[in-house]
């Protein structure tokens, strides 16, 4: 099958900006799932600290309760799955997690520490559903921006293609047919476009 030049041309085109942007599409989503990644991390380990503040007086004091109702509040936020207790003393655990809790992508331990004394050790399991989501997202917005780019992008060359080359050549071509037949006006000159 023969393509024409500017068929060849705009096959070339749509190439090359398919290649660039599938690889900025990849750059931006891999920066984009290493910065939330980090982000979720440290909003993980804040979680942890506070959580293990919090914890060190209901464990200093025992209150068996006050530490359920903390672990409980504790799971109400968007990325814990579970979260566990560990009491040094009494060898007690005390555990609470999500009824339908996704998959565990990670999980931070601390010391609950009251007075400099280790009372007990904390688990929390993180998810990061809420992540994964977040970098759907992105991708369909890069493809649809990639999308609408590229659309643009390839029927203003196509135009710019055909008014500044295809017709001039067109006009250079038909007048060489007419030299060619003996019918033109050799005195002429072409137009300028």
């Amino acid at each position: 099958m023969q393509y024409s030049l500017a068929g060849k041309m705009m096959m070339t085109l749509t190439l090359v900006m398919l290649c660039v942007s599938l690889a900025v599409a990849t750059l931006n989503y891999q920066f984009t799932s290493r910065e939330l990644s980090r982000q979720q991390l440290r909003q993980a380990t804040t979680l942890l600290e506070l959580a293990a503040q919090s914890l060190s007086e209901p464990l200093a004091s025992g209150n068996q309760a006050q530490i359920e109702n903390l672990l409980n509040e504790l799971l109400r936020a968007p990325d814990v799955n579970g979260l566990t207790v560990r009491d040094s003393r009494t060898q007690r655990s005390t555990s609470v997690s999500q009824k339908n809790a996704a998959n565990v992508s990670f999980r931070l331990n601390t010391q609950v520490m009251h007075h400099g004394q280790a009372l007990a050790m904390l688990d929390i399991e993180f998810n990061n559903q809420a992540l994964r989501t977040t970098l759907k997202t992105v991708l369909l917005q890069n493809l649809a921006v990639t999308a609408v780019l590229l659309l643009a992008t390839l029927g203003t060359v196509w135009l710019l293609t055909r008014r500044h080359i295809l017709r001039p050549v067109k006009e250079v071509s038909l007048c060489l047919a007419q030299i060619a037949r003996g019918e033109a006006d050799l005195s002429k000159r072409l137009g300028m476009v």
